[in-house]
């Protein structure tokens, strides 16, 4: 951990303040992992290979299954990955908007880059081994609050602490790759969290994810639980049921290139109605 932060924990919530003559001096960032090639896909659902998203009727299993492949993954990380191409989108965008939340942060690369830029930032995940990498690597290069907690989707309660504050700032919900990784029950119950927590009328919600498209294209990563996921059937959710407003949408592939995979992905910006 940087000698030049405090670190605070509450409520399983690390929180790290710069202290006074902080340097703004950071290595450049980069990554230890190799990209695994794609392999057939086993029929044993034990080991969560369930590149079509069926996860029915594996109950417990699954999420255990699931939680077991993404703290395997980012336990491995030793160092950090620069951000994302649709980071450093969303970042030319929405300069002003004080608040970011990415959720499904992984391995911080986003939500650091987003604090690097001076906006506050809250980065959620299930993964233990996310979340420790997270907070290993925070490096404050502004005065603002900046913080990493562990949690389910089903998990976010609007009375923590932390969201009971920031009910009401201008911020914006931030999510790359992860609706694809999720059930879409769980989707439905982030959504749910999402409308409740966005009471600010300029709050945005930036999505990235896997289409279905992409279904069937090489990937890099091991399988491992994948939705592939229609732009046109989650646009219609958002605008009925969650009451939302799509301002932006385009698919195709250039967008989020990974070594040898060029996945075929969406990027979908949304905002509440009038």
């Amino acid at each position: 951990m940087a000698s030049n932060l405090l670190y605070l924990e509450y409520d399983r919530v690390a929180i790290f303040l710069p202290l006074s003559g902080h340097s703004n001096e950071r290595t450049p960032m980069k990554t230890d992992l190799q990209p695994t090639p794609a392999s057939a896909i086993p029929k044993d659902p034990s080991h969560l290979n369930l590149n079509k998203g069926d996860a029915r009727g594996y109950g417990d299993s699954f999420d255990e299954a699931t939680q077991s492949y993404w703290d395997t993954f980012y336990g491995k990380q030793k160092t950090q990955s620069p951000p994302s191409q649709f980071a450093a989108f969303i970042a030319s965008e929405y300069k002003n908007h004080s608040l970011f939340i990415d959720i499904g942060c992984g391995n911080g690369r986003d939500t650091l880059f987003f604090s690097y830029l001076g906006h506050d930032v809250i980065g959620i995940d299930k993964s233990s081994s996310a979340i420790d990498f997270c907070n290993s690597q925070m490096i404050s290069s502004n005065e603002k609050l900046s913080a990493f907690m562990r949690g389910d989707v089903s998990e976010l309660d609007l009375n923590h602490p932390l969201f009971k504050a920031i009910t009401t700032r201008k911020k914006l919900i931030y999510s790359r790759f992860f609706l694809h990784a999720i059930q879409e029950q769980k989707e439905d119950e982030l959504f749910e969290f999402i409308t409740q927590i966005c009471q600010h009328p300029e709050d945005v919600i930036a999505l990235e994810f896997r289409t279905k498209e992409d279904e069937y294209n090489p990937k890099e990563a091991k399988a491992h639980f994948r939705r592939f996921i229609s732009p046109a059937e989650l646009q219609l959710k958002l605008e009925t049921q969650f009451k939302l407003r799509i301002d932006y949408q385009v698919q195709g592939y250039g967008l989020a290139k990974y070594g040898s995979e060029d996945a075929h992905v969406c990027r979908m910006l949304a905002s509440f109605k009038p």
